[in-house]
């Protein structure tokens, strides 16, 4: 668990995003053994946990037990792998089952067009209908309680709904609605991680996307909404580090992004083509970004695409400021990587319904 640099607990998130090991046990060698050790352990994707000191035997019968549990799992059907993902849970049982053989894996983001079968798509939208209001609900209190224990314990609550979404059995989806779960998943094992995470503007993410969820499992949706075209993005940052973290993070997730070190720059761009999402730095040399945003904002190219302020500035003025240039909304620095994503794709996919709608309503003026 403690390592120089990246700790164990991080090595494992990033173990469970890597297509080779994404369901390779993973025990934990620690001196660490209490509740809150345990509670990171499977919050991670970690299996068990083998304090410090330990038998020599009891590493190989530990060995032993998680690798033919592992080979058995491929055997099994599918529906035997995932016959109990349906039940309830709770937090208490979650953590208790640190030492059993459930792998929490991450569902990979929206890297091309994946094959769905229609039975699969339509077991996830029916439960996720089901079990959407008390999430809706679960967040709005949430955003309104200033109790930082409470909030971490509603946290975990909402971490368990979204997980009690994600299907285990090796099928992917690329419907916008699952692809939306498994980017809050992520954000949600974050903000458990520590109590300063939950930051208001992460917070204030959460909320948004689960607000869209019921739009996007709305029945005949476009299940490639997300991906066909692919998502595009611009970021602007005079601050290179900055500029590329938001690439990297994005680049993960959706096609590469674009990106522009200035306001001149990210204006010219704004003019040659469309983008779905664009980051903006406020404090830059020459245009800021308020400046940029009211350009952007009259151009036809992106006179709609939301734009994301990403500054350290938070207060009254700054979001007035925001809304008087036609921004949408404010990321503070410092940011949490999953917070970007859930971001991007909330808004992507929001102005592509707003499109959708649109359209609809220009064929029948009617329709409202």
């Amino acid at each position: 668990v403690q390592l120089p640099g990246m700790d164990g607990f991080e090595l494992c998130t990033k173990i469970r995003d890597a297509t080779l090991n994404r369901n390779t046990p993973v025990v934990f060698v620690t001196g660490q053994s209490d509740f809150d050790a345990r509670a990171k352990s499977t919050l991670s994707g970690g299996n068990d946990l083998m304090g410090k000191p330990f038998l020599t035997f009891e590493i190989t019968v530990k060995a032993l037990t998680l690798a033919l549990q592992g080979r058995l799992q491929k055997f099994l059907p599918k529906h035997e792998q995932s016959k109990d993902k349906d039940s309830s849970v709770t937090f208490t049982e979650v953590v208790r089952s640190v030492s059993s053989f459930s792998i929490p894996t991450r569902q990979p983001l929206l890297t091309g067009a994946m094959e769905e079968t229609n039975n699969f798509s339509d077991a996830f939208l029916t439960h996720a209908l089901k079990n959407l209001g008390p999430l809706r609900e679960l967040c709005q209190t949430i955003l309104q309680t200033s109790d930082e224990e409470m909030r971490q314990n509603m946290l975990a609550d909402g971490f368990l709904r979204i997980n009690s979404l994600i299907f285990r059995n090796g099928s992917e989806m690329v419907h916008p609605a699952y692809q939306t779960c498994a980017a809050l998943e992520g954000l949600f094992k974050k903000l458990l991680e520590n109590a300063k995470h939950s930051t208001p503007s992460a917070l204030a993410t959460v909320a948004a996307a689960v607000d869209l969820l019921p739009e996007l499992c709305a029945p005949g949706l476009r299940a490639d909404l997300a991906v066909n075209p692919p998502v595009h993005m611009l970021v602007v940052d005079d601050d290179v580090v900055a500029r590329r973290v938001i690439l990297g993070v994005l680049q993960t997730a959706f096609a590469r992004p674009e990106s522009a070190e200035n306001g001149e720059a990210a204006l010219a761009l704004a003019m040659e083509k469309p983008f779905d999402v664009i980051f903006l730095d406020v404090v830059m040399p020459g245009m800021d970004g308020f400046e940029v945003c009211s350009k952007i904002r009259e151009t036809i190219s992106n006179r709609a695409t939301p734009v994301i302020f990403v500054t350290g500035q938070n207060d009254f003025e700054t979001r007035a400021r925001m809304s008087r240039t036609g921004g949408n909304d404010l990321m503070g620095k410092p940011f949490l990587t999953p917070e970007i994503t859930v971001k991007a794709l909330t808004f992507a996919l929001r102005g592509r319904l707003d499109k959708l709608v649109a359209a609809q309503i220009g064929k029948n003026p009617l329709a409202k």
